[in-house]
C-alpha cells in the first residue's frame, strides 16, 4: 500500500470514529427525549471505523461477473 492509499484508509476511519463519536453525544445530550437510537448507531458507525474499508483503492480491478 502506498502512501496515498494510506491516506485514503486513514481518512476513511478518521471520518467515521468522528462522525460515530458526533452521533454518540448528541445521543447522551437527547438521551431525556429518546436519543438512544443516536447512541447505538453512532456506535455502529465508530466500530466499522476500526476495520479496513472493502473497496478498490490505487491500482486494483473489481471483478464483474
Amino acid at each position: 500500500m502506498n502512501k496515498d492509499e494510506k491516506l485514503i484508509t486513514w481518512f476513511s476511519r478518521l471520518l467515521r470514529w468522528l462522525l460515530g463519536a458526533f452521533f454518540m453525544g448528541a445521543g447522551i445530550v437527547y438521551a431525556h427525549k429518546g436519543g438512544w437510537p443516536a447512541i447505538l448507531f453512532g456506535a455502529l458507525i465508530l466500530v466499522t471505523g476500526f476495520f479496513k474499508p472493502k473497496r478498490c483503492i490505487g491500482e486494483c480491478r473489481i471483478d464483474q461477473q
